[in-house]
This record gives structure tokens, C-alpha cells and sequence, in this order.
């Protein structure tokens, strides 16, 4: 019996646990195939990710003339440009060239 569960009251009876698997990779997956991605796909999609935000961030101040990062009307325009910025920098950390390292 798994630890934490009482049997000394024997009016209640014990819960049955179950040790099968639900999602086995034979059953959840299938049909889908094993592919693997390259990575300088997926660095460059992030790369434009972060340059778009920079380009919303500078489209958005030149139309509106709105620089100032606390004014509350412009909040979700910033919203934007934090989000693509924060995807594109950790997603070109994430995906960048892999340095070959040297065992010593």
C-alpha cells in the first residue's frame, strides 16, 4: 500500500491505485513523425520576433508621439513590445550557436 493512506479505520475502504499509464508514446503520438527542427530556424524566427518589437516599439512613438513608458493610456502598446522583445532575447539565447567545447 502507498505510504500515507489509513487502513485502520475499516469502514472506509482503501482506494484502489491504478500503475497504468494513460499517455504511452505509442498511444498519445502515433501518427505524428519524429522530425527534428532545425535550429537556425527556429533562432531566426526569434531574431525577427525581437526586431519586430523593436520596430512596433519605434512604429507606435513616431505615430502617437508617445516615448513615455508609465503614461496608462499607452499600456498595451507596451505590452506588445515587452512580450516580442522578452520572446525574441530568451528565445536567440535558447536557440544560438552551440560553442564547441574542450574537455580538459
Amino acid at each position: 500500500m502507498p505510504q500515507g493512506i489509513r487502513t485502520d479505520r475499516p469502514q472506509v475502504p482503501a482506494p484502489r491505485v491504478s500503475r497504468v499509464k494513460v499517455f504511452t508514446p505509442r498511444v498519445f503520438a502515433r501518427g505524428v513523425a519524429d522530425v527534428p527542427f532545425p535550429r537556425v530556424i527556429a533562432f531566426w524566427f526569434f531574431a525577427l520576433s525581437f526586431l519586430g518589437g523593436i520596430l512596433f516599439y519605434v512604429t507606435w512613438g513616431f505615430t502617437y508621439g508617445s516615448w513615455n513608458l508609465f503614461r496608462p493610456e499607452w499600456v498595451g502598446a507596451y505590452a506588445v513590445t515587452v512580450i516580442l522583445l522578452g520572446f525574441g532575447i530568451v528565445g536567440m539565447l535558447l536557440y544560438r550557436k552551440e560553442t564547441p567545447t574542450t574537455n580538459p
